[in-house]
């Protein structure tokens, strides 16, 4: 069980460095755009001298197949600022993205998570297995306080809810609620929270939207 954990964490650091919510949200900067999209390329703004550096740096990323969830973005592929530390593994196709609107025009991504999928229907998701404990180390802080009642069930591609081929049981309360492992052990949601409705979610609205309401 701890070597399965300890696997998880390295493979996590390996596809994709994710910084924490605390990390990412500037005090001031609230929400004018939501996105899903596909992950594009990606280039630091300032290129490590060391590439074993693990520090934080700003990057570019090309978001494609852009889908607006909430406010407005221009049409088309759209470059996004961000902070991470590596580039986001090939395998991670998708990811949703908290947008605040720059004085020039431009856009960062002051929150950002890539466990996400386009379902059978083309809807933006996220895949949700389990009640989440709110004390693990990875909480996602966008996720809406009452999201057990907002999930639906899902039909998706398996393999690209990446992140549930690796056995993340400390985030979860022990019980696999809403899904299932295949026979290659692979878990699969059969519940998950749309994208598309975050304008719904109370936090949102009051906490993080520019236009509260």
């Amino acid at each position: 069980m701890r070597l399965t954990l300890l696997a998880g964490v390295f493979a996590a650091l390996v596809v994709g460095f994710l910084p924490s919510a605390a990390q990412l949200r500037r005090p001031g900067r609230c929400i004018d755009a939501v996105v899903g999209a596909r992950i594009g390329p990606q280039k630091p703004q300032t290129p490590k001298a060391d590439p074993f550096d693990a520090e934080l740096r700003p990057w570019t990323m090309t978001l494609k197949e852009v889908a607006v969830l909430y406010g407005s973005v221009p049409a088309g592929d759209l470059n996004v600022d961000l902070t991470m530390v590596i580039a986001v593994s090939p395998r991670i196709k998708y990811g949703v993205f908290f947008l605040a609107r720059n004085e020039d025009g431009t856009f960062e991504a002051v929150e950002w998570d890539t466990e996400v999928v386009r379902d059978d229907a083309g809807r933006f998701v996220t895949p949700i297995v389990g009640r989440f404990d709110r004390s693990a180390w990875y909480y996602p802080s966008w996720l809406p306080d009452d999201y057990e009642q907002r999930l639906k069930p899902v039909s998706y591609t398996a393999r690209d809810g990446w992140w549930l081929s690796y056995e993340y049981s400390q985030r979860f309360d022990g019980r696999v609620a809403w899904g299932r492992r295949d026979q290659n052990g692979w878990m699969i949601a059969d519940r998950a929270l749309p994208l598309d409705e975050v304008e719904n979610w109370p936090k949102f609205r009051s906490e993080w939207a520019c236009s509260r309401g």
